[in-house]
């Protein structure tokens, strides 16, 4: 187990130490409260890897999805 005093700066951020950003490998951590006492650090887990069984198939750029789905959605907006 590493200890480290860390800094709260004025707006209430901490800097992690690289070390332990490294570990993470990701940019997105979630605080817990343990016991309302202690914080608890964990990275936040990669979904890409997760939903990729859900990708369909579509010669389709991103733009001309997600027109193609806002115009439905305006359009069940309407009836």
């Amino acid at each position: 187990m590493t200890n480290q005093t860390l800094s709260i700066g004025p707006r209430g951020q901490i800097t992690l130490p690289k070390k332990i950003r490294n570990l993470f490998k990701n940019n997105a951590v979630v605080l817990e409260l343990v016991d309302n006492k202690h914080v608890m650090i964990s990275p936040v887990p990669d979904v890409g890897g997760a939903v990729s069984g859900y990708i369909k198939k579509t010669d389709l750029s991103f733009e001309e999805i997600r027109n193609s789905v806002w115009l439905n959605s305006r359009n069940n907006q309407t009836d």
